[in-house]
């Protein structure tokens, strides 16, 4: 028996409210550079996972993001994410 903890478990557990919530939260953190460059990389994912142009998203508010954002919140591979954000960003605070 695995009594490990996996990222699935925990996401499994979320409330659609949580899901909601959270998926706000990595679009609206933009208070420093590395911020914003995780809010790129998290639009970029969405505009891949939704086939439309990175543009899109990157003029529109995070209001109207957030839709999109919380249906296709699943497809997005946020390993993938991470690792550009370490490739991107100058800083050791990732």
């Amino acid at each position: 028996m695995n009594d490990t903890l996996q990222l699935s478990d925990l996401w499994n557990a979320l409330t659609p409210k949580e899901i909601e919530d959270g998926c706000r939260c990595l679009l609206d953190f933009t208070d420093n550079d590395v911020n914003k460059e995780a809010r790129e990389e998290v639009l970029l994912a969405l505009a891949k996972a939704l086939r439309f142009r990175p543009v899109f998203f990157q003029r529109r508010s995070v209001a109207e993001n957030l839709p999109f954002l919380v249906k296709k919140i699943g497809a997005i591979d946020f390993a993938e994410i991470l690792q550009n954000l370490k490739n991107r960003v100058s800083c050791n605070t990732l």
